[in-house]
């Protein structure tokens, strides 16, 4: 979401060019909201649910909120479309977190937890490390996608590809068959 405002300045000639932050965001006039929607790629369902049946299993690590990231999770299939809408319901039906809350536990806490997050929202490259190395403590099999730098440090990690439990960074990505 983008909020857009003005501000006129009483004399356009000494138009104050390096303010500092608290003094130029004052006096605004709200000009209105801009919602910014970036839809997951049309294949995005199909392709969870390729997995699914396959045996894979399917989680999202995301930079997004996450309402927006339970509401992306709903429209692809990583989460039931009855999913709980509201941030608490969310995070008491464990399957989405934050990456603040998750990056609180300790190895020993995430490792007893009896089902890791379907969907970690606020992710940090950090995060991903760290999620890639509690799937390996629990011998799965990991794969990950992504579509930016942030993923990076998972992916120096140990990453091996097979059809079997998968953990998927951040969301499904269309496949290309080489040459």
């Amino acid at each position: 979401m983008l909020s857009l405002a003005y501000r006129t300045f009483a004399n356009a000639e000494k138009v104050p060019t390096h303010l500092p932050r608290e003094q130029l965001e004052r006096k605004l006039v709200f000009i209105g909201l801009v919602g910014i929607y970036d839809p997951p790629r049309p294949e995005s369902r199909q392709s969870v649910e390729l997995c699914r049946r396959a045996g894979i299993e399917v989680h999202m690590l995301t930079g997004d909120h996450p309402l927006t990231a339970a509401a992306i999770a709903r429209e692809v299939g990583i989460l039931p479309v009855a999913y709980p809408e509201t941030e608490q319901h969310a995070h008491q039906a464990r399957l989405i977190t934050t990456a603040s809350r998750s990056d609180r536990m300790s190895d020993k806490e995430i490792d007893e937890l009896s089902e890791l997050p379907k969907v970690i929202a606020r992710c940090t490259p950090d995060t991903k490390v760290k999620m890639i190395q509690a799937l390996h403590r629990r011998k799965r099999i990991v794969s990950m996608t992504g579509d930016g730098v942030n993923g990076m440090g998972a992916l120096l990690l140990h990453v091996r590809c097979a059809s079997c439990r998968c953990w998927w960074v951040p969301c499904v990505q269309k496949q290309t068959r080489p040459a």
